[in-house]
């Protein structure tokens, strides 16, 4: 909680001091959501070590929070050409999930919490 804090912090100074339209990619409120949901056991499996250091299980979960943040950006959408919000598909996510070696069985829940830990706080 102290990391969402901070970054939250961080966002309302950038405000302050004039920066428009601040947007925080909120992969710690991820882990939190992740935490107490029905995944709760997946949560280790985030964690190399005692320090902290993220798996290629939590670098999926960081990256698919950043990809659902960015798709929501109004900029990209008109570059784009497309309207609307577009999240990281579940295709993608597998073939990502493969390449890292992250079990199968973590994509569904990674998703799902990352695109809802999204539903606020981006644009």
């Amino acid at each position: 909680r102290k990391t969402i804090a901070g970054y939250e912090d961080y966002a309302s100074a950038l405000s302050e001091a004039g920066v428009p339209r601040v947007c925080t990619a909120p992969a710690g409120e991820a882990y939190l959501q992740l935490s107490q949901s029905s995944h709760a056991g997946m949560l280790p499996t985030l964690f190399a070590d005692d320090i902290g250091h993220p798996t290629n299980t939590a670098v999926l979960l960081t990256a698919c929070v950043f990809a659902a943040c960015l798709a929501k950006l109004p900029w990209l959408q008109r570059a784009s050409g497309r309207l609307g919000p577009k999240v990281p598909s579940r295709r993608a996510v597998a073939a990502v999930a493969s390449q890292l070696q992250v079990d199968e069985a973590a994509v569904d829940p990674i998703l799902s919490v990352a695109l809802s830990s999204t539903s606020t706080g981006c644009p």
